[in-house]
């Protein structure tokens, strides 16, 4: 899948994977620099992905893929509260550590698709506690 001629990545390359999902968004971003600095997942949702779409399993297997190939735990950004650009988040990083998360809007609307049980889980689960960043 992923691995299908997609070649390793260079330290000064920056790589911007950006996911059918259909009507949604979805984007990883491996950073350039030394030191394998993390990747950074931008949004992960879907309203209505069509057949030609990934569905949130391929996204899943997608990301995971490329997170496999880095030895630092991503960070996460979350642009707003609709479903469609946070959705997924459950299912694409069960079992991912985070090491940041940044929110835009409120926490308390974050609500839906295991957001707030996968985001209370903690260290249970992920290793080490998330920092949340709250923005308006």
């Amino acid at each position: 899948m992923v691995g299908d001629g997609l070649a390793a990545r260079q330290e000064n390359e920056l790589r911007i994977h950006f996911l059918n999902v259909g009507a949604g968004t979805c984007t990883l971003l491996e950073c350039p620099g030394p030191g394998d600095p993390p990747p950074m997942i931008v949004d992960c949702g879907s309203l209505a992905p069509t057949q030609t779409d990934m569905d949130a399993d391929a996204a899943r297997d997608y990301i995971q893929e490329i997170l496999s190939s880095h030895n630092s735990a991503p960070n996460l950004v979350l642009s707003h509260a609709d479903r469609d650009h946070y959705g997924w988040i459950s299912l694409v990083l069960q079992g991912t550590q985070v090491q940041h998360i940044w929110q835009g809007g409120e926490p308390a609307d974050y609500t839906s698709d295991g957001f707030p049980a996968w985001f209370n889980v903690g260290s249970q689960n992920l290793g080490t506690p998330r920092t949340p960043v709250f923005s308006k």
